[in-house]
């Protein structure tokens, strides 16, 4: 049972809009300013368990996490491979079994299953390291770990070839959106000075690595995530939540568009698919791509969900 923070359901839905934006043709201006989606969608996560209140075991913990984030995700996968083959349009062996893997040599954006999967499995833990210890001590160990996190990705990883490949996806991926999940469970239990002391501390991170880095484009920092592209997602966060904390946004519109949020995702990839198989020429239209990704996430979404509600009925 997770207690309902309007405020949460609020900022999912900007991370989920901002995502969908993503795959659009906006001005690059615009595309660098929202890259914070996947940090706020993670940070969100995080929020949402530190508001649970269940008592289930670690092991039924995690077959929830895989009923809710992978088995959806295989299903839309292979309805999504069926029906381009009928179409004609071919993936390669490689891209389907990475795919169903939720790897980046997949196709576009089934990744971000991956890291909502891997960091939400450490929220228990987690969850129970960070109880009765100081909010200011847990915001500096949390910048020490991503700084770690990064020097061992560009000092080792990046240099030892395939095996380093594995090491990111296993430590560097999952560290740094393992941080930002803990930073979101933490977050829920702070005071306002607890909470803009961390949007402060991390908004000091971003403009020193902005400095150092002489600000370069978030995507070269993005693929594994490194501590500029992370403090700017924690920045825009905290500032997100300060700004709507105040805001009524409990209706049902909203909660419908935040319980539904990952299956709007993985819908609008459909959506992108096969706009981009119809007309190469819609995709690059901004008005028309992101009008079609979001209307298609949205009502590919009702019809998985009142579908799932018959079927459970018939069994």
């Amino acid at each position: 049972m997770t207690k309902r923070n309007s405020t949460v359901d609020i900022l999912r839905v900007i991370g989920l809009v901002l995502v969908i934006a993503a795959h659009c043709s906006f001005p690059e201006w615009f595309l660098q300013i929202r890259e914070f989606d996947v940090v706020l969608l993670v940070f969100v996560s995080g929020m949402s368990y530190g508001l649970s209140q269940s008592e289930s075991s670690y092991g039924e913990y995690v077959m929830r996490r895989f009923r809710r984030l992978v088995l959806p995700v295989w299903c839309f996968l292979i309805f999504f491979f069926a029906f381009f083959f009928l179409i004609g349009r071919r993936f390669s062996v490689s891209q389907i079994l990475q795919s169903f893997m939720l790897l980046a040599g997949g196709i576009y954006f089934v990744w971000v299953y991956r890291i909502m999967l891997t960091s939400s499995l450490l929220n228990p833990l987690m969850k129970a390291a960070g109880e009765n210890k100081s909010m200011i001590l847990l915001i500096l160990v949390s910048v020490l770990i991503l700084g770690a996190n990064d020097a061992l990705y560009q000092f080792v990883f990046a240099r030892i070839g395939s095996a380093g490949k594995i090491l990111e996806y296993l430590i560097t991926y999952t560290a740094g959106y393992g941080v930002i999940s803990f930073l979101g469970i933490e977050f829920v239990k702070m005071n306002r000075r607890e909470r803009l002391t961390m949007t402060a501390v991390y908004a000091a991170v971003f403009a020193v690595s902005a400095v150092i880095l002489r600000l370069p484009d978030f995507y070269d920092w993005k693929y594994p995530p490194m501590i500029y592209y992370i403090s700017y997602g924690l920045m825009c966060s905290g500032i997100l939540y300060t700004a709507l904390e105040h805001v009524r946004g409990d209706n049902a519109v909203i909660r419908w568009l935040s319980a539904n949020c990952m299956n709007i995702f993985i819908w609008h990839i459909f959506a992108y698919y096969l706009l981009e198989f119809l007309s190469g020429a819609l995709l690059e239209n901004v008005f028309v791509s992101f009008t079609f990704f979001l209307a298609a996430g949205i009502l590919g979404a009702f019809l998985q969900e009142k579908i799932g509600r018959k079927l459970k009925e018939m069994i």
